[in-house]
């Protein structure tokens, strides 16, 4: 497999990861926080802005790496 294919898979999968271990517990943990209002509104308007920022940053962080590189990118990303 390519390297830079490799990192790309990791990283999404690592993100991946990250969204399925906090969107379930999400709502327990702004209980514990004692968020006042409507907890599953905001779970899904936190969900719904992550897929959103991910729609329209994507193009412009490809175009990014397209010009100074993957790995500063990806590195930057990580950070």
């Amino acid at each position: 497999m390519n390297k830079l294919l490799f990192i790309i898979c990791t990283t999404v999968a690592i993100d991946a990861t990250g969204m399925g271990i906090v969107f379930p517990i999400s709502p327990k943990l702004l209980q514990g926080m004692n968020v006042l209002g409507d907890i599953p509104l905001y779970v899904g308007l936190w969900a719904s802005i992550c897929t959103l920022m991910q729609f329209v940053f994507s193009p412009i962080l490809g175009v990014l790496m397209d010009k100074i590189g993957h790995r500063p990118v990806l590195l930057l990303g990580n950070a």
